[in-house]
């Protein structure tokens, strides 16, 4: 999941969208939303930021995945940083039939109703970024230090005792990924609850589309 959506070009709206046969031969759909992007133009630029913590959709992005996706199909969403915002908001809003969100360095809204996974790594600032604001990530630190679906772990970017700025945030989730990866496969820990509700997302990618 980190290397699809750490490799969505930076040039379009930041949503790519996977057509999957499941293991039980049902069609479900993946969305990865990548995270804020270089530019003022941008889909996924800086100032998005400001949107995605208030709670708004991507709005364009999103009438074109219900185009999409059939009336009814699972939807997981899969982000990083912003597009982990955009995930939340996305399956809160029950605009799409969102049955898994997964996260890699996002702030979590305390009121989602749709399991999650959220992955963190040490010393990365941003998922703390969006507390006090104004808006459903409010109180998402203190939501944070209760909720058992976040995934917490060190990465080799993390410099305990200096300045991490966001070297962690870019470069921490990649091993990050692998040991949450591991935990999920033999389905011990943290990761227990959440396996099967990723694993019904796991098969053959039958199509692949970068949404502009």
């Amino acid at each position: 999941m980190w290397n699809e959506v750490r490799d969505i070009p930076g040039e379009g709206s930041g949503y790519r969208l996977q057509k999957v046969e499941g293991p039980d031969g049902e069609v479900r759909y993946i969305v990865y939303i990548a995270g804020t992007a270089g530019g003022l133009f941008a889909n996924q630029s800086a100032f998005n930021n400001v949107h995605a913590v208030g709670g708004r959709l991507d709005e364009a992005q999103v009438k074109e995945l219900e185009k999409l996706i059939p009336e009814g199909a699972e939807v997981m969403l899969v982000g990083y940083s912003q597009g982990g915002m955009d995930a939340q908001n996305i399956a809160q809003s029950g605009r799409l039939n969102v049955t898994q969100v997964v996260t890699f360095g996002s702030p979590v809204r305390s009121d989602l109703e749709v399991p999650a996974v959220h992955l963190r790594a040490a010393g990365d600032g941003v998922p703390g970024s969006a507390a006090g604001v104004v808006g459903p990530y409010f109180d998402s630190e203190l939501a944070a230090k209760k909720d058992p679906s976040i995934f917490r772990g060190e990465s080799p970017s993390h410099r305990p005792n200096g300045f991490n700025g966001i070297d962690v945030h870019s470069n921490g989730y990649g091993e990050l990924a692998k040991s949450f990866d591991r935990e999920a496969d033999n389905g011990i820990g943290r990761q227990k609850a959440a396996v099967a509700g990723l694993a019904r997302f796991q098969g053959n990618v039958l199509s692949e589309k970068d949404i502009r």
